[in-house]
């Protein structure tokens, strides 16, 4: 059977021949209609003199948009499809016969407002030099996640990324000693994962999350605020309203500015859709974070434009700690460390710890445990001494929520008009908020109390150590919250048209986004706490010996207090004008250019207070311009070809970015570039390869932290050895300089049997600069001469050859430098449908050969190909995809190689591989079904079979960098189409 096959008889396809001129070069004249696929493909071929080939089961329920007026075949056939998901693809040399084909069997390419576009240059469709990977509406719908980040992390190319884990304690997980910046948990570019919001982002190839470039159809989107403005939340992004998301992981500054230092990802909203869709999904996990959502689009199309909107809700549920599968706190059973609470610290409930103090002194001098029991009429006799007592630990983990629940709310809407001729608006917006609350760690602390409180026994004042879980289990104390709010709107107006000189394509594009981050979280009130431990009213007072049952109900409401979280106001404001045209034709093909300029001003304000009181606020607001140019140049064509080069294509890119002076940061710029080359051998075996620059800016807490002194002790080496106290300044560094980066990459694409086993491998190098981070006053007194600007010293004293140091400025600088390089591999196997049905097999493969990392000059490179916090280096995911009439299955491995635990101070331990399975079964109800007509039923399951986290030692014992928390999730999705 012919893989491509006619699409029945009253959709047979028109060959017409052709003049000796190519049709593709020849202007026609097309009158045709909004209508079905199946309908305007074949009045196409017909009005365009060319054979037009397509899969029935690819252009079955499709609408494609009217073509009226003079154009040119390709021209006619991007507006044609503009909005349906399909593209067409010359099948010959001449222009004769054409291929029609989904998004998805064409990796690399896109419709983006009528025009085929390839994510990573501005030049339609261009020749691309590095690969770009597509994930499509139907990839998503049979991947079982419910989240962009959940899918974009499925891919081998992404590192780590801060998933929306952050309650339950990111830093504990780790035990903040696994470290990039001497001891605090960060990732690779100095950022905290962003637990107030329980945001997500994407970090490409492990370099951090500021490094990757996240767009919205193409368009920049607010940095979420609480990440200092360094990174895009994508949660909240619904899946429903994604056409497709296209991943470019190679570094594209030249096209697209600052952070492209990784790559790109591209997340494309559904346009030109027509009808109505609801969808509803339930999935039960394994520890109880069970999620349901319901979505719904409808959209119709005109002669000139369409119409779009989409609404969804989805439900999350947190995961409970106490639902792990392993041992909480203690892991010595696994290999690893006992993590609770130590001697003279937190004990059993009704065990409580108390520090018994000497005469006017605050410091303990030793401790006992008292009984169980309410604590109303102890003697000092009633209390055990530590030695006696023995070992006591404790951990209250098991009722803490590693996750939030969240509620999450979106609409979005698309517009597309024609308005005269060949001028296109095009009209997007997206609003969406998430509400997120989690139980964290009760309310606990150590408390003084005087010798005159009614409870205590001890005849002197003594320091408690007291937690109320004995309260909150009786009800009498609520449990302490952490909560946020992320509300995110954007929006944007793009027009096109075709000027009137030339082959010009003209495109301006305007985009607003904000977001906002709200959070708080609940606990004691400090005051009232130490007023309460001091009332001499045995009705009212406090009572830190008991097991909470003897309270007075109305001083434990006095206890209760609420602090707020810094609120962050993100904006970016982005205007882009660009042009692209053929400049000049030439018997190896036609030399195309694209040129444009750029204006965009972040903005982001923080305001810090506890409650209503205001304590302090920061805008940050810096405008930035460019302008960029972009030619590709063929060398060698089909027309002008020789053994083993039947083509040879050059791209050129460059971008010039300035940044206005704010406040006393001053004024900078940075120029990028790229070249590339795309070399076709024969036929379908693709060689190409890419030279490129790229920088990131610092981000604003790097820039603008306020900056504050204290006084702290450091080991000097040039004064003896000796520990001296000296003043240390922190904050932001205004004279920070940009971080940039070269790649090198190359690979190549081999395609057999007419495209149905494809095959393709990159090689990528990474040079990574002039990182910002903050280096530990010990390594970076180690290297004062090479930075003296941030030493000062006294005066030497005779004999001596240094003074002691007074001043160290600690504050961010310019140092690191970071090295990664890799392979990436891909197979993609499409077999023709037959009695068996079709078969779709795709493997993709990552490989990290380098990674490493030096903080400061004269210090070692450290090898972090194996380290935890910048992902496995080598991962892989596979799917096989089977459908046969009006049902089909899908299986998906997913496998992480493993990776160490990098602990401070004690042996290095490893974390072992994970092997998932995902699993669906999906089934389209056809006509002969009456009312259940176009439903479609999908059931199904992540984590199949309930793979366990490799042990990581640490409070949870679980990887939840690699691992999914939610364990194994079944589902069952309910679809309609109206």
């Amino acid at each position: 059977m012919p893989y491509y096959r006619y699409l029945t008889l009253p959709i047979a396809m028109a060959a017409v021949s052709l003049s000796a001129a190519p049709a593709v070069a020849q202007n026609r004249s097309f009158d045709i209609a909004a209508q079905s696929a199946t309908r305007s493909i074949p009045l196409f071929a017909r009005q365009a003199g060319i054979q037009l080939l397509a899969r029935g089961d690819v252009v079955q329920g499709k609408r494609t948009r009217a073509v009226r007026g003079i154009h040119s075949v390709d021209d006619a056939l991007r507006l044609l499809l503009r909005g349906t998901n399909l593209i067409a693809r010359r099948q010959d040399d001449d222009g004769a016969t054409y291929v029609i084909e989904a998004v998805s069997e064409h990796v690399g390419t896109g419709d983006d407002g009528g025009e085929i576009v390839v994510t990573g240059s501005n030049i339609r469709g261009a020749e691309p030099t590095a690969p770009v990977t597509v994930v499509t509406a139907k990839d998503i719908a049979r991947s079982g996640f419910t989240t962009p980040d959940q899918l974009i992390r499925s891919l081998t190319q992404v590192g780590t990324s801060s998933a929306a884990t952050g309650f339950g304690g990111v830093n504990a997980a780790l035990n903040t000693e696994a470290a990039f910046e001497g001891g605090a948990l960060t990732l690779p570019d100095g950022s905290l994962p962003n637990s107030v919001s329980a945001g997500s982002g994407i970090n490409l190839r492990g370099l951090g999350e500021g490094g990757t470039l996240v767009l919205l159809n193409g368009r920049r989107m607010a940095a979420a605020g609480a990440s200092g403005g360094q990174g895009v939340d994508i949660s909240t992004i619904p899946l429903n309203a994604i056409e497709r998301i296209e991943i470019l992981s190679n570094s594209a500054s030249a096209v697209y500015g600052a952070d492209a230092v990784a790559g790109v990802v591209n997340i494309i909203l559904k346009n030109g859709y027509r009808g109505f869709d609801m969808t509803v999904r339930y999935g039960l996990s394994q520890t109880s974070a069970d999620d349901a959502s319901i979505v719904a689009s409808g959209g119709f199309n005109w002669n000139s434009g369409s119409l779009m909107l989409s609404g969804s809700y989805r439900r999350d549920d947190p995961v409970l700690i106490a639902r792990l599968d392993g041992p909480i706190g203690d892991q010595r059973s696994r290999g690893g460390k006992d993590f609770r609470s130590q001697r003279c610290s937190l004990g059993e409930p009704g065990n409580l710890p108390v520090f018994i103090l000497p005469a006017n002194s605050g410091r303990p001098r030793t401790c006992v445990y008292g009984p169980a029991g309410p604590g109303t009429s102890l003697t000092a006799a009633d209390f055990i001494p530590a030695a006696q007592a023995g070992e006591v630990r404790y951990t209250d983990y098991r009722s803490v929520e590693l996750t939030p629940s969240s509620d999450n709310l979106a609409f979005s809407g698309t517009l597309s008009q024609t308005l005269v001729g060949s001028w296109t608006v095009d009209i997007s917006g997206l609003w969406s908020q998430r509400t997120s609350l989690a139980r964290i760690q009760p309310a606990s602390g150590s408390i003084l109390v005087p010798a005159t409180n009614p409870f205590n026994p001890l005849g002197r004042p003594a320091r408690t150590y007291y937690d109320f879980r004995g309260e909150i289990a009786l009800g009498t104390f609520p449990r302490t919250l952490q909560s946020s709010t992320f509300t995110s709107f954007g929006g944007s107006i793009g027009s096109r048209v075709k000027l009137p000189f030339g082959n010009w394509r003209a495109a301006v594009d305007a985009t607003f986004s904000r977001n906002i981050t709200r959070g708080y979280t609940t606990g004691l009130n400090a005051a009232a706490l130490v007023a309460a431990a001091a009332d001499t009213n045995r009705a009212t007072a406090l009572n830190l010996f008991g097991d909470g049952s003897a309270q007075n109900p109305e001083t434990l409401k006095k206890l209760v207090s609420r602090r707020d979280f810094p609120r962050w106001i993100s904006e970016d404001r982005q205007l882009v004008a660009r042009a692209d045209s053929t400049l000049l034709t030439l018997p190896t093909g036609e030399i195309r250019a694209a040129v444009g300029g750029e204006y965009r001003n972040p903005v982001i304000t923080r305001t810090l207070s506890t409650g209503v009181r205001l304590v302090a606020d920061g805008t940050y607001s810096r405008a930035q311009y460019a302008a960029f140019g972009e030619v590709q140049i063929p060398l060698i064509g089909k027309d002008v070809a020789f053994p083993g080069m039947r083509s040879l294509v050059v791209t050129l890119a460059g971008r010039e970015d300035w940044y206005d002076r704010i406040g006393t940061v001053d004024s900078v710029h940075a120029f990028t570039k790229r070249a590339g080359v795309a070399w076709e051998m024969v036929k379908g075996l693709t060689v190409r390869g890419q030279y490129s620059t790229a920088f990131r800016v610092p981000y604003n807490d790097q820039l603008f932290a306020p900056q504050t002194n204290s006084n702290n002790r450091v080991n000097d080496p040039k004064f003896g050895g000796q520990t001296v106290v000296t003043t240390f300044r922190t904050g932001g560094n205004p004279m920070l300089d940009n971080q940039t980066s070269k790649t090198w990459s190359g690979g190549g694409e081999l395609s057999l049997f007419n495209r149905i086993v494809t095959l393709s491998a990159d090689y990528y190098n990474i040079h990574y600069r002039n990182l910002v981070f903050r280096p530990s006053a010990d390594d970076f007194i180690q290297i004062e001469d090479l930075y003296p600007q941030y030493f000062r010293r006294a005066a030497p004293a005779a004999g001596q050859s240094a003074g002691v140091l007074e001043f160290l400025d600690n504050i961010p600088i310019n140092a690191a430098t970071f090295k990664s390089s890799g392979i990436d591999a891909r197979l993609n196997v499409r077999l023709p449908e037959n009695r068996l049905g079709s078969f779709n097999l795709n493997v993709q493969a990552s490989e990290v050969l380098t990674r490493k990392r030096r903080l400061l000059p004269r210090t070692e490179e450290t090898d972090l190909r194996r380290n935890l916090l910048f992902g496995s280096p080598f991962s892989l995911r596979g799917t096989l995809d089977w459908s046969k009439g009006a049902v089909g299955a899908i299986l998906a491995v997913n496998h992480k190689s493993g990776t160490d635990n990098p602990v401070f101070g004690a042996k290095v331990l490893t974390v072992g591989s994970i092997t998932t399975l995902d699993a669906q079964l999906r089934v389209k109800m056809g006509e002969r079904t009456g009312l259940m007509q176009g439903t479609t039923l999908s059931m199904g399951a992540t984590n199949l079979l309930g793979t366990r986290s490799p042990f990581l030692d640490s409070d949870y014992g679980i990887d939840f960098f690699r691992w999914d928390p939610r364990g194994r999730v079944v589902y069952l999705t309910i679809g309609k189409n109206f």
